[in-house]
């Protein structure tokens, strides 16, 4: 399945509660040589046929970098930019600051993905998540129309859409501490992120 799937990494962010710009946070330690954008990378190629980060980013190289379509920089600007660049039918959209990726939770959400569904969005807390998230191509077009409407949200894109909603508890099944949909937002966040890794 992974053969029609493009992973993208949205790395358009500010960083502005870090203090630091997440995607070249060296990860997992602070002196380590590499960084979270290129563990985030390897996880998503591992099931991916492509993989593309989205974002103005004249400082990252070594990837297939395409540029935000609007200076925006929302998510769903960047989800935008990713469906326009992508060579297959089907992508998996994720954050650069996610540390805790599941590989075989892509995998069980990339499966689940069919021509029936325009998403396929974990349910965590009662609302769809709207990265770790599978989007089929044909989203652009409701995408498109809200961006050209000045609407930004990715939440209400989802809204619009016919989605395959993964429960919790399916979720759980490859993913019992739901860590892969944590994020680094702040320096204590990264704290008890890299703290996490060391004791597991």
């Amino acid at each position: 399945m992974g053969a029609s799937v493009t992973g993208l990494i949205l790395a358009g962010g500010k960083s502005k509660r870090l203090g630091r710009d997440k995607a070249l946070l060296p990860w997992p330690r602070e002196n380590s040589e590499t960084t979270l954008l290129q563990h985030v990378h390897t996880a998503l190629a591992s099931v991916c046929a492509e993989v593309i980060v989205v974002g103005n980013r004249a400082d990252i190289t070594g990837f297939t970098v395409v540029s935000d379509v609007s200076a925006v920089g929302s998510s769903l600007t960047g989800l935008v930019s990713g469906l326009q660049a992508a060579r297959t039918r089907l992508v998996i959209a994720v954050a650069c600051d996610m540390p805790f990726l599941n590989v075989q939770l892509l995998r069980a959400l990339i499966d689940l993905a069919s021509d029936e569904w325009d998403a396929v969005a974990p349910l965590l807390r009662g609302e769809p998540e709207t990265l770790h998230t599978v989007y089929h191509r044909r989203c652009l077009t409701t995408a498109t129309q809200m961006l050209q409407a000045g609407d930004y949200k990715l939440t209400r894109l989802l809204e619009r859409l016919h989605v395959r909603q993964v429960s919790v508890d399916e979720v759980r099944l490859f993913d019992p501490d739901l860590a892969s949909f944590s994020n680094i937002n702040t320096p204590e966040e990264l704290a008890l992120a890299r703290e996490t890794l060391a004791h597991s």
